[in-house]
């Protein structure tokens, strides 16, 4: 019979294979392997990105408007970069829906731009978190229901993640892989701190860091410097102790704490054995450091018989209430050549078909600036790339630069013209989720017109 303590000893005393196995190979069982294998990479920018200063009008009139407003913080940005003939130019293949109106990006941002210009990245206009589609009009009446709280980071956050406030614990990114039937515990992955968006009702966020699982001291080659003799000594008063334990909560908390010990013994050999986002490493960031990882748990995605996966990764300082001008720039030339290298190592592997990336952010920030920065905002711009994605396009909506109008909610608050479900609609359909699923993961996806975001052919 196979007791706790001898379960601990060996999961201790790890080496060389895997001590997980034949529960590895029910679970691989269970996992949809189909051999179509997908993923769902989240760039999440912690703090609330300026979606006005991700995509900036370039046509003569609307650049006017726009740098009117922001005058006060324009003269602040080195080697002015977002003066008019500094900006990179997108053609959007769609120019025409946009009512003459031409768009370009930060010269930092210049790595998306040329995913946008090889079709590889589409830009998502004015997506926020809603309950049913808002204009300023009716929530001044009273006559639609809007998400409480908004301007809070973390609620903000939690809302968009899993469609609830702060404390929610089941998100879409989880419940996305429980529609896909997807059972194993290495598909729903963090890079970036544990989060709500990947626990599902069955499936369990596995959280991580770029440089790879933290084992216990024991199961290190040094046993943290304890000896044989005195491990078993631990182990055999860890046993007695807990299974005298009367508190169910208490023998369930020990069960996991056992099987994360497995897990992350498991895990660490078979990263052993893969090096794939090395490429990406090199670029020294800490965003490209945890694409890295990524790639390598990608990598391990067939020899763990997965076909669906979904990341969350991110990077923060995006809060911006001060030096702007100093600060932005850089964060958006993190991401700009994070994404970009990434999207060519899935090239490098043949996956770029199968593997969608998408920004996510707290909120938006105010077009009116607050001296040096700007504050908390609501509906923002986003970016989806991918080999699969129909790209070079611009769509939703991008609100003219002005102040009144029905989707400022006061100093360029954008209202979200496309929900959260709108933005990830298309992305879940790619994945495998149909449109009658998604209720499941979104509660008030009824609310919205499914169709709007036609992202892929």
């Amino acid at each position: 019979m196979k007791t706790r303590r001898n379960f601990l000893k060996q999961s201790l005393a790890l080496s060389g294979a895997s001590v997980m196995a034949s529960q590895f190979s029910a679970l691989n069982a269970l996992a949809n392997t189909n051999g179509d294998y997908k993923a769902l990479v989240c760039v999440f920018m912690h703090g609330g990105a300026d979606g006005h200063d991700f995509i900036i009008p370039t046509d003569d009139t609307s650049y006017a408007q726009w740098a009117a407003i922001r005058e006060s913080l324009l003269p602040l940005y080195v080697d002015s970069t977002r003066a008019q003939e500094n900006l990179v130019a997108l053609n959007p293949s769609n120019a025409a829906d946009l009512g003459g109106r031409s768009f370009g990006l930060a010269p930092e941002l210049s790595p998306m731009a040329d995913l946008f210009a090889a079709g590889n990245m589409s830009i998502i206009g004015n997506v926020g978190t809603l309950i049913e589609p808002a204009t300023l009009s009716q929530i001044r009446a009273g006559t639609v229901q809007i998400p409480a709280r908004i301007g809070s980071h973390n609620d903000q956050k939690s809302i968009w993640q899993t469609s609830s406030f702060e404390g929610s614990t089941v998100g879409w990114g989880g419940r996305l892989l429980d529609i896909c039937n997807a059972s194993s515990p290495f598909a729903a992955i963090s890079v970036d701190n544990k989060t709500a968006f990947l626990q599902g009702l069955n499936t369990t966020e596995f959280a991580m860091s770029s440089g790879g699982v933290k084992l216990a001291p024991a199961q290190t080659d040094s046993y943290g410097g304890f000896s044989t003799q005195q491990l078993e000594i631990m182990l055999e008063q860890y046993n007695d102790s807990t299974t005298q334990l009367s508190s169910l909560f208490a023998k369930d908390y020990v069960i996991n704490q056992e099987r994360l010990l497995g897990l992350n013994a498991q895990l660490s050999n078979l990263l052993a054995t893969v090096d794939t986002g090395a490429d990406l490493r090199t670029i020294g960031s800490g965003l490209a450091n945890q694409f890295g990882m990524v790639a390598d748990m990608m990598a391990l995605a067939p020899s763990l018989g997965i076909s669906r996966q979904v990341f969350f990764i991110g990077m923060g300082n995006f809060d911006t209430h001060s030096d702007q001008p100093e600060n932005l720039p850089a964060l958006q030339g993190v991401v700009a050549s994070a994404v970009k290298a990434f999207y060519d190592h899935t090239v490098s592997v043949g996956l770029q078909d199968s593997v969608t990336t998408f920004t996510a952010a707290d909120f938006g920030r105010t077009l009116q600036p607050n001296a040096t920065g700007t504050d908390h905002g609501w509906g923002n711009h986003h970016y989806v790339v991918g080999g699969a994605v129909n790209g070079g396009k611009i769509l939703g909506e991008i609100p003219v630069s002005e102040f009144g109008h029905e989707q400022d909610h006061s100093r360029g608050r954008l209202i979200p013209t496309t929900s959260v479900e709108q933005y990830i609609a298309p992305m879940a359909n790619w994945f495998g989720v149909s449109n009658d699923d998604l209720p499941l993961a979104f509660p008030n996806f009824a609310n919205f017109d499914a169709g709007k975001i036609q992202l892929f052919s």
